[in-house]
């Protein structure tokens, strides 16, 4: 009797023990927490006043300037800077002297800015402690970052946008051709004023006009951009950019000419079934042959065009193959030419993806007896535009080209010659191939070796730097989205 009593005063002990112990650390931990919440408010409260502090700061030319004369770097598509607190001198570029306020410690303010000080975004990293006790606020603010990159950051050598509604150009180029009248070309936004020459039969315009639904909200292009686009008819239209002379060339211009670092742009939607053949009366008149197989041009910047071993080498260019016709399954190339003879031929970076057309842009009406045309299908409006992009740059002791596709990635190609692309006289043909005799004279419009695109297009230009990735996918959402991004997160 007297060993079960002990046993069971000894287990009694134990439980009411473990009990106490409990007990104990709970409300050890009740301090604990109440530290924490407490410094979790006041870093919460030092973090806004601090990231508001340094957005009146940052945006300033003047402080965007002292920050690059402090790092030693130069004005670029993206620049960062990092201002580190009470660390030691050395440590880091960019120190300042402790920044205390209360429990709380400012670790560091990072600036980053594209092109100017209007675009820019600033993160604050606080860290708070009391009692052994710590905790850390991370907080970010955002203006005009990074969705208005475009117009910062848009192609700078010739940039078109096709804005502007060029009415009957058959009766310009007539009043052209007979009075010297001169005829309007769709014009350049970037400051080097290329403009683009139409060529082509259009009756009306060649441009028309979008309403292409992208989400419940918004059209496409939204209110920044003209709802117009440049109709190609994959038989007979291009548009070209010609080349100035020096002369024209003054100071800051931006020379159009491929050389060891570049970008081509432009937003399209290529046709999926191909031109078919279109007549008119009884098919006497007007006819125009089945094309399903040559489509089409994006982009085509040409290495020598009077060269006939050169025809199909671009200094640069953007171009859809059809593998089959009629097929909507193609290769998408992204070419440049070096200028480096390897065996006696013209280095070429073909890089060649896999790419498949969905949209139908235009529509075959008629019949046998009054004939057969094309329109532009209203269809085409339930279909995303496509943004292509071609760059070409020296690293790492070699040539890379990059192909993008809706502002991503779809590829890279490299070459182990490391030299510029090759030099072109000729200037930028968009929708066709630029053409010519060994004389110089250009290829009839229509001639199949143009390999026409049938398609629309728009937001077409070409950089005199190789765009980054980020800043190739920022390209493509600014001019889907063309919202001012500001924000707020902490």
């Amino acid at each position: 009797m007297g060993r079960a009593m002990l046993i069971f005063v000894v287990l009694m002990t134990t439980v009411f023990g473990s009990v106490l112990m409990s007990v104990y650390r709970n409300i050890g931990g009740v301090p604990e927490v109440l530290i924490k919440n407490q410094l979790q408010k006041e870093a919460e409260g030092v973090s806004d006043f601090v990231l508001r502090d340094a957005v009146r700061g940052a945006n300033s030319k003047d402080f965007l300037e002292t920050m690059m004369d402090m790092m030693g770097s130069e004005s670029g598509h993206e620049m960062s800077f990092t201002m580190y607190y009470g660390v030691p001198e050395g440590s880091q570029t960019l120190v300042q002297p402790a920044w205390k306020i209360g429990n709380c410690e400012v670790e560091k303010i990072t600036y980053t800015y594209h092109m100017n000080e209007d675009n820019y975004k600033v993160q604050t990293r606080i860290r708070a402690a009391m009692q052994g006790i710590e905790v850390f606020r991370e907080a970010e603010m955002a203006f005009s970052y990074p969705m208005t990159v475009l117009g910062k950051v848009e192609p700078n050598i010739v940039y078109l946008e096709f804005e502007q509604v060029l009415l009957f150009p058959w009766l310009r180029d007539l009043l052209w051709r007979l009075f010297g009248i001169e005829k309007p070309n769709f014009p350049d936004s970037s400051p080097n004023n290329y403009g683009g020459e139409f060529f082509g039969f259009s009756f009306w315009s060649p441009t028309g006009n979008d309403n292409t639904k992208m989400d419940d909200e918004m059209d496409s292009w939204e209110g920044n951009y003209s709802k117009r686009f440049l109709k190609l008819n994959g038989y007979d239209h291009r548009v070209e950019v010609n080349r100035k002379p020096l002369a024209d060339q003054g100071e800051g211009f931006k020379d159009l000419d491929t050389n060891h670092a570049f970008t081509l742009l432009t937003f399209a939607k290529i046709d999926k079934d191909g031109r078919n053949s279109a007549s008119g009366f009884l098919g006497l008149i007007g006819k125009t042959p089945d094309v399903r197989d040559r489509q089409g041009t994006l982009l085509w910047i040409p290495s020598d065009p009077k060269n006939a071993s050169l025809h199909t080498k671009p200094a640069a260019a953007i171009w859809f193959e059809t593998i089959t016709k009629g097929n909507a399954k193609g290769k998408l190339h992204f070419t440049v030419t070096q200028d480096t003879l390897i065996s006696g031929q013209y280095n070429t970076i073909d890089l060649s993806v896999d790419h498949t057309l969905t949209a139908p842009v235009w529509k075959r009406s008629g019949n046998f007896l009054f004939g057969y045309s094309y329109t532009i299908n209203d269809a085409h409006n339930t279909h995303p535009w496509n943004s292509y992009a071609l760059t070409y740059e020296i690293k790492n002791n070699k040539a890379w080209v990059l192909g993008y596709v809706n502002g991503v990635k779809v590829g890279e190609k490299s070459s182990n010659y490391p030299v510029r692309a090759y030099p072109s006289e000729y200037g930028m043909t968009l929708g066709a191939r630029d053409i010519r005799k060994a004389n110089g004279d250009k290829f009839a419009n229509d001639a199949p070796e143009r390999k026409q695109l049938f398609g629309i297009m728009d937001q077409s230009g070409m950089n005199d730097e190789a765009f980054t990735p980020t800043d190739v996918g920022l390209w493509h959402e600014q001019v889907m989205k063309s919202t001012l991004m500001h924000y707020i997160r902490d």
